[in-house]
């Protein structure tokens, strides 16, 4: 089942309904309140639930616990001292029990999100972080006061040297691989879409220095209105030179969020973000963030042009008793942020339904995002496409893509390819990028509308010179390929290196091998190595394959055969089957002490490739099985 924070408003999900007025902890602002049921389907005379949960004063008694099987350590409340517990590190269950082991002082966070426990707890426990280095420390205290001396001190030792040499490699590696599970867990890829989780693991990636995660907790914590943690996260990150960061934080400091209000400052840091081409297809995004967020403040729009800022609450309020529908959802907007009077979402959304009752398109936008979310509503999938429609019906762009979207996946409704087409052909018109790009898809595959290469070109022109990346990337194949436009590989590289410079992997591998084949672009080795690595580090396999092959043959970097090998085996492991092939190859005959000499591996990796239709790999394992491998 869903609980919701009176306090902030935010859903977690737990395994079993707790016990009335049994004691939670939000794992979003940290504040614990008494469980009481509520039904959030109705409204009473004020607009307010008629049960809500109440905050507690103060914080029961914690004790430090430690999982029996690892050894990883946690802090709980003392009240669930004797229940059952599943660790985070070994997913093993342990009874909760209280340790007398002094605590390390850099091990815990006091705001170190919470995790679930075995039993369903709402936010219950705490993870204690320890670095490599100062689990090693005291696993060498611990050999020095028992008296081993010796080999064995001395080979504790030369651990806690090596960990401490290659610690913030490790960490760095594991920032990165936190943040990735972390977006993973916010967007639902893959896995069960969990805000606590992603939360949890931004966290753990921003504290080792990762900048996307601190810029991801900055967004996070803004749309909490945790205005002090948000420019704590955004400062750390566009210290980095964090180009979204820098726009986060530029905007707090306009309007004084969570730092002292300074307008020049906030301008400059706004002005350098937007020079970073990867913030283009992303700058109106971002400025509707901020102004759902903070909706009694002003907001800029994509020219930087700044809107009248708006009365102030009793003067909405007393607009919106006139039924005015502007004034309704100009209320609305002030209980979300808590502008004027006490934060209050049930009251927002009666605000939101008076308004979008009188064809309000944004309130009615909003109102079906709520009903979609289940956000202090019952989740309603059709209630929220109902709203979500007469919004679109007149001309809310967000609305129209957002009903494409859910048309083209069959998402409360049935699938309906053709009549996702004609919403995102209305967004498109309107300039709305996402919508501009699926359109393009769309007339690219044929789906939904009649194939046209030429239409499909045009949408994605549009869309690329906005800046979104996967559009330049799009277009940049279409004139390499000829397919749409005229071949043009001198084209088709500009558009390829400005979605490249946005980190585009698969524009990173093409542009390099224009480079390696001197087409389009004069012929550069090095050039072509410096495209492929930054591919190959996202990833890509043709890119590491293609790396593999630089190294092997001293092109535009030094000849280096177990680079080479190593980046074949990176691709190999993915599936590419030229990398399968090259691999089994080194095996094969051998490369001194590289790669000895081994024919049934040879034939391992021969085998895979020729199952993909590879045939010199099918050729090469019929010769390794005449030695009946």
């Amino acid at each position: 089942m869903e609980i919701t924070c009176i306090n902030c408003g935010q859903t977690c999900e737990v395994d079993e309904e707790p016990v009335p007025g049994q004691h939670l902890l939000c794992p979003f602002c940290n504040v614990k309140f008494n469980y009481t049921p509520q039904d959030m389907t109705g409204d009473n005379a004020d607009g307010i639930s008629n049960a809500v949960a109440t905050q507690v004063e103060g914080e029961s008694a914690k004790i430090e616990t430690s999982c029996p099987h690892c050894g990883a350590t946690y802090e709980v409340d003392a009240d669930y001292i004797g229940e059952t517990a599943t660790c985070e590190t070994c997913e093993n269950e342990f009874v909760v029990k209280e340790v007398e082991e002094e605590e390390t002082p850099e091990a815990h966070s006091s705001d170190e999100p919470a995790t679930t426990s075995g039993k369903g707890r709402f936010g219950a426990f705490h993870t204690k972080t320890k670095t490599v280095a100062s689990i090693v420390k005291d696993k060498i205290v611990l050999l020095w006061e028992r008296r081993w001396y010796g080999r064995t001190a001395i080979i504790g030792f030369a651990v806690l040297l090596a960990a401490c040499l290659f610690a913030p490699l490790i960490s760095h590696r594991s920032a990165d691989a936190d943040y990735e599970m972390g977006l993973r867990y916010l967007n639902g890829d893959g896995v069960d879409k969990d805000v606590v989780k992603a939360t949890y693991l931004f966290r753990k990636a921003a504290e080792h220095g990762n900048a996307d995660a601190q810029c991801q907790l900055g967004i996070l914590y803004g749309g909490l209105k945790d205005w002090k943690e948000a420019t704590k996260w955004y400062q750390a990150a566009a210290g980095q030179g964090h180009s979204m960061a820098k726009f986060g934080l530029g905007f707090c400091y306009i309007f004084g969020l969570g730092v002292s209000k300074d307008e020049s400052k906030g301008t400059q840091l706004l002005n350098e973000a937007k020079k970073d081409p990867q913030l283009q297809s992303q700058i109106q995004d971002l400025l509707n963030h901020f102004q759902f967020s903070n909706n009694n403040l002003p907001c800029p729009n994509v020219d930087g042009v700044w809107n009248d800022k708006p009365q102030g609450f009793e003067q909405s309020r007393q607009a919106a008793e006139c039924d005015d529908a502007e004034s309704q959802f100009e209320l609305g907007r002030r209980y979300v942020e808590g502008d004027g009077v006490d934060k209050n979402w049930p009251m927002a959304i009666k605000c939101f339904r008076k308004a979008a009752e009188q064809n309000h398109p944004r309130a009615q936008y909003e109102l079906g995002s709520c009903y979609r979310l289940g956000f202090f509503v019952t989740k309603d999938i059709e209630e929220s496409i109902k709203w979500i429609r007469k919004a679109a019906e007149q001309g809310y762009v967000n609305a129209q893509f957002d009903l494409g979207a859910s048309y083209f996946n069959g998402d409360g409704m049935p699938q309906d390819k053709t009549e996702a087409t004609k919403w995102f052909h209305k967004a498109a018109e309107q300039g709305y990028v996402q919508a501009q790009y699926h359109l393009a898809q769309c007339y690219n595959e044929g789906v939904g509308v009649p194939q046209n290469k030429i239409e499909a070109i045009r949408w994605y022109r549009k869309a690329a010179e906005q800046g979104f990346a996967e559009a330049q990337y799009d277009l940049g194949c279409a004139y390499s390929e000829g397919v749409g436009v005229p071949q043009n590989k001198s084209e088709a590289a500009r558009w390829y290196r400005k979605a490249a410079e946005q980190g585009y992997a698969n524009a990173q591998n093409n542009l390099g091998n224009l480079y390696k084949s001197g087409q389009g672009v004069a012929q550069d080795h090095v050039e072509a190595v410096k495209w492929f690595r930054k591919a190959a580090g996202q990833g890509v396999d043709t890119a590491q394959f293609n790396l593999g092959l630089c190294y092997s043959k001293g092109d535009g970097v030094a000849q280096d055969l177990s680079e080479a090998v190593r980046w074949f085996r990176k691709s190999a492991d993915q599936g590419w089957a030229p990398a399968q092939f090259n691999l089994g190859i080194s095996y094969f005959y051998g490369l001194g002490t590289v790669v000895p000499k081994d024919k049934t591996e040879a034939a391992k990796w021969f085998s895979k490739a020729a199952e993909q239709g590879h045939r010199k790999a099918q050729e090469l394992l019929i010769q390794c099985r005449q030695y009946d491998l």
